[in-house]
Order: C-alpha cells, then sequence, then structure tokens
C-alpha cells in the first residue's frame, strides 16, 4: 500500500457484508491498522527480508465509519464500505488518516460495538468492542512500489491511480483491461485474463479455504467469514454477528 504525505486512499479497500446484528440497536463499525511485528524491511528483488527493528509507533485515531452510530439494520442491508481510509507516512498529520511506517507490514483490523455514543467516544479496549482480522489482507507499507508487475495491477484496476472521480456509491468490477498502452506507452497486446493476472487464480484459491479468526471473544461471540478479494504487497445485549469482508479491483 502506498504511503503519501497527504494521505493515500487504501486500494484495495476494505469492504464487509455484516449479518446476525439485531435489526434495532445501533452499533458502530471501526477500522485501524496494526503492525504484525518488531520490523522494518527491504525489497531484494525477490522478496521481503528484515532489515533491521521497527520504527516507533505513531498513534493516529481510529477511523470510524461515516455512518456511525447506525442500527443493525441499517450495517446489514448492504455491504460497509471503508473506501475513504487514507494512509500516511506524515508523523504530525491532523486530518485524522492512519499513520504508517514504510516498509513495514501491516494488518487491518475492524471493531463492533453496539452503542448509541458518538464514534470518537468509542474506547477499542473496551470489553463491548468485538475486534476482526482477516490474514490476507496483511500488507507492506511503501513508498513507491517495488514490483513493476505489482505497479501495473494497480494501474490497471486502481481507479484513483488514473485520477478517475470518486464513487462511493458503486463497486469497482474485477474487468480487467486488455489494452494498457495508454499507461506504458508499448504497443497494446491482446493477452488473457490469466496471462495479466496470475494472481487472480491464487486469490481465489486463498478465498476458497480460508477460515476466519477472531482476535477478541464476547459474551455472545460474533464469527467472521471472509471473501476478501485483496492484493497482498507481500505476496478490512448483543446478537450474534456474522461479517464477511470482500474488495473489488
Amino acid at each position: 500500500m502506498i504511503l503519501t504525505k497527504q494521505g493515500s486512499r487504501m486500494f484495495p479497500y476494505c469492504r464487509f457484508r455484516i449479518s446476525g446484528l439485531h435489526p434495532s440497536k445501533k452499533y458502530c463499525l471501526v477500522m485501524d491498522v496494526q503492525a504484525v511485528d518488531n520490523s522494518r524491511y527491504k525489497w531484494t528483488g525477490k522478496s521481503w527480508q528484515v532489515a533491521g527493528k521497527a520504527d516507533g509507533h505513531v498513534k493516529s485515531p481510529p477511523f470510524a465509519h461515516p455512518e456511525c452510530p447506525s442500527t443493525g439494520q441499517h450495517w446489514m442491508q448492504s455491504p460497509v464500505s471503508f473506501y475513504k481510509l487514507k494512509l500516511t507516512n506524515n508523523t504530525s498529520d491532523q486530518d485524522g488518516n492512519t499513520i504508517l511506517h514504510s516498509m513495514h507490514r501491516y494488518l487491518p483490523r475492524l471493531h463492533v460495538v453496539q452503542t448509541e455514543k458518538a464514534a470518537e467516544d468509542i474506547k477499542l479496549n473496551s470489553p463491548s468492542v468485538v475486534t476482526f482480522t482477516f490474514p490476507q489482507t496483511e500488507f507492506m507499507a511503501v513508498t513507491a512500489y517495488q514490483n513493476t508487475q505489482f505497479t501495473q495491477l494497480k494501474v490497471d484496476y486502481n481507479p484513483f491511480a488514473k485520477g478517475l472521480k470518486e464513487d462511493g456509491s458503486s463497486s469497482w468490477s474485477l474487468k480487467p483491461k486488455l489494452n494498457s498502452s495508454k499507461d506504458t506507452n508499448q504497443p497494446a497486446k491482446q493477452t488473457t485474463t490469466a496471462e495479466q493476472h496470475p494472481v487472480k487464480k491464487s486469490l481465489k484459491s486463498l478465498l476458497a479455504n480460508h477460515k476466519p479468526r477472531s482476535s477478541k471473544a464476547a459474551e455472545q461471540k460474533p464469527t467472521v467469514t471472509s471473501d476478501y478479494k485483496k492484493n497482498s504487497a507481500t505476496n478490512s445485549d448483543q446478537s450474534t454477528a456474522k461479517i464477511s469482508g470482500e474488495t473489488s479491483w
């Protein structure tokens, strides 16, 4: 994932399908990003290797969905997208972006809490907060892509990379671009989807075999399943909730 001083949208973004909430009770959905380990990395041209100790964590506010708090019925009626979450390497950021360090590994987390409080009043260490993670959403934060094939993948599928207008109500679909001569200044070549994006096949295999996990237990423990279609830069009285995460290129 790219980090910029002004804040760069996380792409692919996290999108969750939620079921099992109490229809009339109110909930807040909050996301943050945590470091996976205590290491800093470097790209060797073939793989990521540990290059030293991680830089000190810089605290940034968790990202609350703009529609918090809303009823369980509201959250369950359609996929919940966190497409507005932005990542930055500006440690002095005052715009509410998520502050990360380049060349570090991170994992997004989804927090679900039954509450009528404003999102800024929620404490994520509260017993009422249930946290979910999807291991396939892990990513490496960078200021420039280290792999040219991955760069092309982002150019083909990321609407923000091409300066397209944001449309929060739309879902970016997996439609591979066969003619990329405009982006690469090279003659167009007709190729198959599998040839252009071999990562899609591995993603389907990953999603088919993924078993979700929850990082917290609750009295009535929510469960999470994921069909999150995301490429990692290294390779988002309580009724029982069921949440699946997904993204679209």
